[in-house]
């Protein structure tokens, strides 16, 4: 089965031209890097919404076996880690690291991935939103239920794709998490007058739920 990591950049000082220059550095430097060594990079985003000057960036592995290597590959590489530390000081930027290890939900199929990738293009970026979920002790298998239903009855609005779900396994208990891309070009405000009924009743069962608005950073392959 395959793995998720989901990790988070904090990015200081709160400033456009330090996280500009993390941007270069990283597409330049890490990223290319990481992929040599076994990490297959979904995307990467900067928040548009909540925390300032973080970005996320979503990996993918066959199996955690597979994550083990490749994270021992890549920490092994100390000519790249002394290179990347020495152009972050240089430009004045320091960073920060969350990390989540999660698996893949029954609903989150290689197609509807498959879909998001295809249907990409750098130079017309779409906006993806991340939403998470705090399912109540007991109430997993309802919820999951729920969420497949959600998924099916959004795409068949027109209003989003669904790219990724998945559970969280090591960081917070309960959380799950959707990965989706609007099928808007634009953020106008639309009243929602075909709110599913998977979608209410879904909220019945959950103690908890955040968005986060995401835009794609240059190296993502998810634009």
């Amino acid at each position: 089965m395959a793995v998720l990591t989901e990790v988070t950049h904090i990015i200081s000082p709160l400033t456009d031209k330090a996280f500009d220059a993390y941007v270069e550095i990283y597409s330049d430097e890490a990223v290319p890097a990481m992929q040599r060594h076994g990490y297959e990079i979904l995307g990467g985003w900067k928040w548009s919404s909540g925390r300032v000057s973080n970005d996320l960036m979503l990996i993918r592995f066959e199996s955690h076996a597979d994550r083990q290597k490749a994270e021992a590959s890549l920490l092994g590489d100390t000519a790249l880690l002394n290179r990347l530390r020495g152009k972050l000081a240089k430009a004045g930027v320091r960073t920060g690291e969350e990390i989540k290890f999660a698996e893949a939900l029954s609903h989150a199929t290689e197609e509807r991935l498959q879909g998001a990738l295809d249907t990409s293009n750098s130079s017309s970026p779409r906006q993806f939103r991340l939403t998470r979920t705090i399912v109540a002790p007991g109430k997993a298998p309802a919820v999951n239920g729920l969420l497949s239903q959600v998924a099916d009855q959004t795409e068949a609005a027109g209003t989003e794709q669904l790219v990724h779900a998945y559970g969280t396994t090591v960081g917070i208990r309960g959380e799950i998490t959707h990965l989706w891309v609007s099928s808007f070009g634009d953020l106008h405000y639309r009243p929602n007058l075909n709110e599913s009924a998977a979608s209410s009743a879904l909220r019945e069962d959950i103690s908890e739920e955040t968005v986060v608005l995401l835009n794609p950073l240059p190296y993502s392959r998810l634009q």
